[in-house]
């Protein structure tokens, strides 16, 4: 193979390494070459760089910044004098219910090395006026106070339960246990030994909607951006794209080299020398989530940016900032912008990824308000679903009301299925994912009211590992369940990214099918299209899940368990107690005492809670995340502030998700509880 001049130009200084500057400007290089060479590049790409952030008052990599500098201000102030117990002051209960000049509830403002920035990034958030009428599509004033206005705004810190635990003070990513000091193992090691891909389905009578609305709605409440999008991290494929499959070990160990040396602090790749499944070394690349100062921005341990709106807003039709708001409307009739296909109403194009569309047969990707709407058909076919129930209401409200003008229609409209999504997430779905004991422990069966001193930013650990339960449900196929003739079976590894089943007549179908279908329990069973081959790539969701608690800082699992006030084992034979014996003598295997082992693997392996699908930790953590969102929030739509009137709440909370599908889809008919097979 003849070699380019930009080819030979990085082997000379990959191998020889003797200029910094034009080793750094080589791997950027060899970023464009390996995002270029991914399966789903453009999709992927597009996801992984999502950071919207309000750009009305900062961007989102204006906040990274922001949150690195003062780590590196602190760290050089504190001269690595504190311990990795986190900051002096600290008592490991990061409560962010407590006053706004606090980080998060840790207590360190006013201890040495803790200080602001000359100028916060938050401040011109914090200084304009709120609005009583309508949420800002940024989720600013979510709270009005001084210093609060930025609580559940995009581009903001997640809150913790703990305060995190890094291999250092401030926020390097953790690589020893956090109980007996030896090494970690990879997290693919772990996840290959714990758990399966048996198929487990479950026989309670729920529906694969379940899952499926697990995932549309987290994409409303949640989204982590990489520190630094599109880096390459894995040497060998960066050798690959070099050397055409032709790299040697030691031009390899000279990538790597580089790699350390440059993105030591922003790569955290997974390797494994022989990969029991792929059977071969591997490396699944994976950069640290970018980070966000605390809202008053006074220094401390490394906090994780939300990219999205923290609350229940509809953020993922709407967007979570005024230019992707303004993308998706029509210019009229307080309507968002869809297409028809055969006669069926569809979310609008996004040009922008078409040329990436190599699988689609000359189809555009679906435009959204989350980025991630084409992952699979089935979540697109949700999209749809309120797209078009949007249009429909708004057409509505614009009969009864004809001197309402283009923006009062959009508002009024986005106000109302922002209530429909809330009602169906808190009164249809979570009774099936917590059980009743645990709907009534954090009082989510009933509406207390708005409370001003608690945060609704989402829960880093709910965010990070309890709510990533749902990975463990998904099927491995796509049901399409026609109105006559056989159902179709799809890999669902051949269609990541491929909205060419939607264009196909496939919206409704995708529907019908979740509604026979069963989800998969929570377990440590995934499907190997998640496990082994995720984004039909060489992508493991559960050692994906596992190296971001370590980015994180997650404590152990028995910390959780102890802040709790649940049983917390001392032994692996107490362990037996909240997980099957085949679990823990796994995960003896791969972890030196009960107290090493990490929150996502242990949480997602519990035995479930009777009448719930998840187990006894995750359960409290959804719980206590889902509650704060409830009660800070004052635009929720059973707040008196939420400018709904007591007839339209009382109307929107007999609304379910069964008639959003009916009416969104026009289908001719569904069960009437599409989260249960039987609908009853």
């Amino acid at each position: 193979m003849e070699l380019s001049r930009s080819q030979t130009l990085f082997i000379s200084l990959a191998v020889s390494c003797v200029n910094s500057q034009g080793d750094a400007d080589i791997l950027k290089l060899a970023d464009q070459r390996v995002a270029s060479n991914q399966g789903n590049s453009g999709q992927l790409n597009r996801i992984f760089s999502q950071s919207p952030g309000p750009t009305e008052f900062f961007t989102a990599e204006e906040a990274n910044t922001a949150a690195v500098e003062i780590n590196k201000a602190v760290a050089r102030s504190n001269d690595g004098a504190v311990g990795r117990a986190g900051p002096p002051g600290s008592n490991g209960n990061s409560n962010s219910n407590s006053n706004s000049n606090s980080i998060n509830g840790n207590g360190n403002r006013g201890i040495p090395g803790f200080v602001p920035l000359k100028r916060c990034i938050y401040a011109t958030a914090n200084s304009k006026a709120c609005s009583s009428t309508y949420r800002e599509p940024t989720g600013r004033c979510t709270a009005t106070a001084t210093g609060r206005k930025t609580w559940g705004m995009a581009g903001t810190p997640f809150t913790r339960i703990l305060s995190p635990k890094y291999e250092d003070a401030f926020g390097k990513r953790r690589v020893t246990e956090l109980f007996s000091g030896n090494p970690l193992k990879s997290p693919r090691l772990i996840s290959t030994t714990v758990t399966t891909t048996n198929v487990v389905l479950n026989f309670e009578g729920i529906s694969a909607h379940t899952m499926q609305w697990g995932q549309f709605i987290a994409h409303e409440f949640t989204q982590l951006a990489e520190a630094a999008p599109n880096t390459a991290c894995c040497a060998d494929q960066i050798a690959d794209t070099v050397y055409g499959r032709g790299a040697t070990s030691a031009q390899i160990d000279s990538i790597r080299d580089l790699v350390k040396r440059f993105r030591g602090d922003i790569c955290q790749q997974i390797e494994m020398p022989l990969d029991p499944v792929y059977k071969e070394p591997i490396c699944m690349n994976h950069v640290r989530s970018k980070s966000a100062p605390e809202h008053n921005c006074v220094g401390g341990p490394r906090q994780q940016m939300n990219a999205i709106t923290h609350v229940f807003d509809a953020s993922n039709v709407y967007g979570s900032s005024q230019a992707e708001q303004n993308r998706l409307r029509d210019s009229s009739g307080g309507r968002l912008k869809t297409q028809t296909v055969k006669g069926i109403s569809l979310p609008p194009q996004d040009t922008r990824g078409c040329p990436d569309n190599k699988k689609q047969s000359n189809r555009c990707p679906f435009l959204g308000g989350d980025s991630r709407i084409n992952t699979t058909p089935n979540l697109i076919s949700a999209h749809a679903a309120f797209v078009n129930k949007h249009n429909q209401i708004a057409k509505g409200l614009a009969t009864q009301n004809p001197q309402w003008d283009n923006e009062k229609l959009f508002q009024e409209t986005r106000k109302i299925i922002s209530a429909i999504q809330s009602n169906i997430h808190f009164y249809e779905y979570l009774p099936i994912i917590l059980g009743s004991a645990t709907m009534s422990k954090y009082r989510l069966s009933s509406y207390a009211g708005y409370d001003r001193n608690t945060n609704p930013s989402i829960l880093n650990e709910l965010a990070g590992a309890a709510f990533r339960f749902g990975h463990s449900t998904i099927d491995g196929f796509i049901t399409m369940v026609k109105d006559s003739g056989p159902s179709q079976f799809i890999d669902l590894k051949d269609n990541f990214f491929n909205s060419d089943l939607i264009y196909k007549d496939g919206v409704k179908q995708c529907a019908k099918g979740l509604s026979t279908d069963r989800p998969w329990n929570v377990d440590r069973n995934f499907p190997s299209q998640m496990r082994d081959f995720l984004f039909d790539s060489k992508l493991d969701i559960t050692s994906l899940n596992i190296n971001r608690g370590r980015d994180h800082g997650f404590r152990s699992y028995v910390d959780y368990r102890k802040h709790y006030g649940l049983l917390v084992p001392q032994s692996w034979k107490d362990l037996e107690k909240t997980h099957p014996k085949v679990v823990v003598d796994q995960l003896k295997t791969v972890y030196t005492s009960v107290k090493d082992v990490e929150l996502y693997i242990a949480g997602v392996t519990e035995n479930p809670l009777p009448g719930a699908l998840v187990g006894e930790l995750f359960a409290n953590i959804i719980g206590d995340g889902f509650s704060r969102s409830k009660k800070g929030d004052r635009f929720y739509f059973e707040s008196s502030q939420s400018g709904l009137t007591a007839a339209q709440v009382a109307s929107i909370k007999r609304y379910t998700y069964a008639q959003v599908l009916c009416e969104g889809l026009s289908m001719d008919k569904i069960v009437n509880k599409v989260f249960f097979r039987n609908g009853q």
